[in-house]
Parts: structure tokens; C-alpha cells; sequence
């Protein structure tokens, strides 16, 4: 396995699983090896994880010096594994206890995190403390549990430190979103993995200088994501918003039915949220902070259908050169005026609105609403049932077709297209599971956008008159819920 020299000697190992872009990963326990991480839900199928075993944990050495457990004194660490794989910046993951080395590492090398992806993480050294109130806030959720009764009492011994090894191994499910057999084999290993002697000293007196961290991070211009679990204590999703607060450019999401390891809970969520977040353009412009003020994203009204026919018909395949094809992507059909006015008069229309001007559409109806749904439309309807989501066919699964969705040129770059696609997945949420479009395979501009940059999942593929198309997916959320 690959390893590095820490600033002290220490010898440092970490694991390299999937491809693509590079994604530091730092373990919590704390001290727990990296090896609890795994592939986190599937991610490593979009990214290249690079977990980093701490010093004296999973393949990394013992130090000399076992006063450098304490957290401040690992962030060199870091900074050696950012060296070691010849970046300049990188984005990193920091799961629980790890959000406090993550986030010392940021307030002393902030020009070197693009960006911060929080997986309910610590945040002491920003001064946010998880109490055992709010321990016992997030258990009282789980009343109707077949196991809480005989794990309650436990639980409490626990937090108030008079627990037995019995007891930790009867308190393990209120650790999950759901305690069945993946759980329970993900929580197996933890005391293995785990160096008690440097747990104990990773939060030690003087680890942390709230005060410091803050107004080094105040003027921080890196995206950070903050994501909880709604049956999570620590952090509860309110106290995961107090420290989405104290970052400039953060954005919280609440997995819908997670505990402490959402990657374990839901791994297709999971990874759509942080594929998604990883995504989106390091370009201020499209910064959910720096993004146009002006733009509003609704549902287009009739006297809407005259700009939208406009650019539809300037983005479809037949206007377009092969090489705008190439680089922007193209659309397909016959949208004109009177359709489209059809469509916003019965509320399956989007548009993007920069003071009256139409920045952008998507089109988002039930596979039903189409009274003559073009070819490729009616070949994914053929192929339902072979296409698989979340481990259904898609017949059996309640979903809305997605797309067409295209951006006008002057705004291509903008954070548009995203702000059409959220408010597509929120406002699905009320009648569907999933969103579903599909993507001819020559059309990589919008397989780059979708897949690559939103999450959505390919489902498989299909052939309508001798051309291939992709089906992708995206799960229905209600605002503010991963």
C-alpha cells in the first residue's frame, strides 16, 4: 500500500479505491482506521478515494511521540498527504471526529481545500459542542425500534460513563439510520479498528482555539457541504445548521432516515448528495453564495411559451454545427410555441427568470401526460421494466420524466442549469420518487452535466431507431432533505 513520511517520521499509509478525481478522505472514530469508510456507498465509482489511516491506526505507524494523537498536532499530517500526491488544492472528506482535524487543516492551509464535504462531522474546533442532551434528543426517535427497549438503558450508561463493553455493543444501533444486517456487519469491526490510546488524547487539552479557527475561516471562500443524519445525536440537524452558519460558503443537507454513517444507511442517497455537491463548478459564479441574485427559478406561465420556443429551437440537434453539438450538447423533438404553452398552462414547465428574461427550461411531466410522446420517450417506457432503481425495476418505482432542459448561451456557466435541477427534484417530491431522463449517447456535454455533475445514476441503456440512449435518475426530495 502507498505510504509517506509525516514531518516527525512518522510513517503515514493510505488507500487508494476507485477512479477519477482525487477525494481525501479522513476516518472519525477518532482514531478509527480508515478501513470502516470502505467505499463509502459507492462513491469511489465517481471518485478516486484516498483514505488516510492516522497516525497509529490500520496500516500507519505508531509515533515516537504519542502527544501528536492530539488533533492539532495530525494536521501536518495532512498537509505531508496533499504534498505526497503532488496537488495544489484538494477537496476533502472528513467523517465525525475527523471534522475537527479537517477543519484546523483549513484554517492553516485555506488556499489549499477546494472543497470541504462535512459527514456528521465535529465541529469543536469551531466551539460547537454535541451534548448528551441532544444524544438523548435523537434516541428518543427511535421509540418504536424492535431493539430499543433493551438497548435504552445501555444507551444511557454510555453517556453517563459507567458502561461495560455489553453495553456498547447493546447502544450500537441508535449509531445507524436502520439496524439490519449491513449495519451490523459495518459496526463489527469498530473496536478493532480503533487505538483507544490515541482517542483519548485526540481532543486533549489544547487541541482547539475556537476563537482562532473562526476568524481564520471567517473570510473563507471554499464550498463546504454540511451533511447530517435526521436520526443522528451528534450531530443533531439543527446543531449541523449552527455549524453550517459559521462557515461563509456552506450548505446543509439533512439525509432523510440516517444516523451516524448515511453512507451505510443509504448509499445511492449518499453518494448522489456528495457526487452532486462535488460537481458543480469551483467558478464563483455559480457558488450558491455568489450565484446571479436576480435569477428566479418557477413555473413558466403561458405568455412564457413564445421566449421558450425561441430557445428551444436554437438548442436543437438540427441547428446546431457538429461541433456546437460537441461542446454544449443539443436537444431533440419538436417543441414549438403552442406546445410549450400547452405545457405551462398545465404547471409541467420550468424556467429560470433573470428579471423577465428566460435563462432556461426544463420540461418535468408524468410519463402518462404525453399524448404523443416522442420516439425516445416511448422507448424508455418499453424498457421500464430492465431498467433498474434502487433496486426495482423502474415500472414499479413512482417517477416524472425530466427533459428537456436547456440554458440559453449567455447564461451557460451560471449556475443555471443546477438551479433548474433542484427545484425539478423538490418539486417531484410531491408526487414521485425519482426523476428520469435520458441522454443520447453521442450527447456527452449532458452526460457530463447530469451524471457527472448532478449524481444522477444510470440506469441502463436502450436503442430506439439504431440510436442508443442512457436512462439517469435522480431521487425526489423535499427541500432541505438529501
Amino acid at each position: 500500500m502507498p505510504a509517506f513520511t509525516a514531518p516527525d517520521g512518522t510513517r503515514l499509509a493510505y488507500h487508494v479505491v476507485g477512479e477519477g478525481e482525487p477525494l481525501i478522505c479522513l476516518p472519525g472514530g477518532p482514531m478509527r482506521a480508515s478501513a470502516y469508510l470502505g467505499d463509502l456507498g459507492g462513491l469511489a465509482k465517481r471518485r478516486r478515494l484516498v483514505l488516510l489511516d492516522l497516525r497509529g491506526t490500520g496500516d500507519s505507524d505508531v509515533p515516537a511521540d504519542p502527544s501528536t494523537y492530539r488533533c492539532d498536532r495530525q494536521v501536518d499530517d495532512v498537509e505531508a498527504l496533499r504534498v505526497q500526491l503532488g496537488l495544489g488544492s484538494v477537496d476533502l472528506l472528513a467523517h465525525s471526529a475527523a471534522g475537527d482535524l479537517a477543519l484546523l487543516y483549513a484554517a492553516r492551509y485555506p488556499e489549499r481545500v477546494r472543497t470541504l464535504t462535512m459527514v456528521t462531522a465535529r465541529a469543536r474546533a469551531l466551539g460547537v459542542e454535541f451534548t448528551t442532551e441532544h444524544r438523548f434528543e435523537a434516541a428518543a426517535l427511535r421509540t418504536a425500534e424492535p431493539w430499543f427497549a433493551a438497548a435504552r438503558d445501555a444507551f444511557g450508561r454510555v453517556w453517563d460513563g459507567t458502561a461495560t463493553d455489553d453495553d456498547f455493543d447493546a447502544a450500537v444501533p441508535f449509531f445507524y439510520g436502520r439496524w439490519d444486517a449491513a449495519a451490523e456487519t459495518h459496526a463489527a469491526g469498530e473496536v478493532e479498528q480503533t487505538n483507544e490510546e490515541a482517542a483519548d488524547a485526540y481532543a486533549s487539552a489544547g487541541a482547539f482555539d475556537p476563537d482562532a479557527a473562526r476568524a481564520a475561516l471567517a473570510g473563507w471562500d471554499a464550498r463546504v457541504l454540511v451533511l447530517a443524519g435526521e436520526r443522528d445525536g451528534g450531530p443533531l440537524p439543527r446543531v449541523a445548521a449552527a455549524v453550517a452558519e459559521l462557515l461563509p460558503h456552506a450548505e446543509l443537507v439533512v439525509q432523510e432516515g440516517a444516523g451516524h454513517f448515511p453512507w451505510v444507511d443509504d448509499p445511492h442517497r449518499f453518494t448522489q448528495t456528495v457526487v452532486s455537491f462535488l460537481g458543480q463548478s469551483m467558478s464563483c459564479s455559480t457558488c450558491p453564495t455568489c450565484q446571479d441574485r436576480s435569477m428566479i427559478y418557477r413555473w413558466a406561465t403561458e405568455a412564457d411559451a413564445p421566449a421558450t420556443a425561441v430557445l428551444f429551437a436554437a438548442n436543437r440537434r438540427d441547428s446546431l454545427t457538429q461541433e456546437q453539438r460537441d461542446e454544449q450538447g443539443f436537444v431533440q423533438g419538436g417543441f414549438d410555441a403552442a406546445t410549450l404553452r400547452v405545457m405551462a398552462a398545465a404547471g409541467t414547465l420550468l424556467v429560470a427568470d433573470d428579471e423577465g428574461q428566460v435563462a432556461g427550461l426544463l420540461a418535468l411531466s408524468g410519463p402518462d401526460d404525453l399524448a404523443a410522446p416522442p420516439p425516445p420517450v416511448v422507448g424508455l417506457l418499453a424498457a421500464q421494466d430492465s431498467l433498474r432503481w434502487d433496486g426495482r425495476p423502474l415500472s414499479e418505482v413512482r417517477w416524472l420524466l425530466y427533459g428537456p432542459v436547456v440554458v440559453d448561451a449567455a447564461y451557460r456557466g451560471r449556475g443555471v442549469a443546477r438551479g433548474l435541477f433542484t427545484m425539478a427534484v423538490e418539486a417531484a417530491s410531491a408526487r414521485a420518487d425519482a426523476v428520469v431522463a435520458f441522454i443520447e449517447s453521442t450527447n456527452r456535454p449532458s452526460w457530463r452535466v447530469h451524471v457527472d455533475g448532478f449524481g444522477m445514476t444510470p440506469l441502463g441503456e436502450y436503442v430506439v431507431d439504431g440510436r442508443a440512449y442512457s436512462a439517469v435518475a435522480a431521487a425526489a426530495r423535499r427541500p432541505g432533505v438529501a
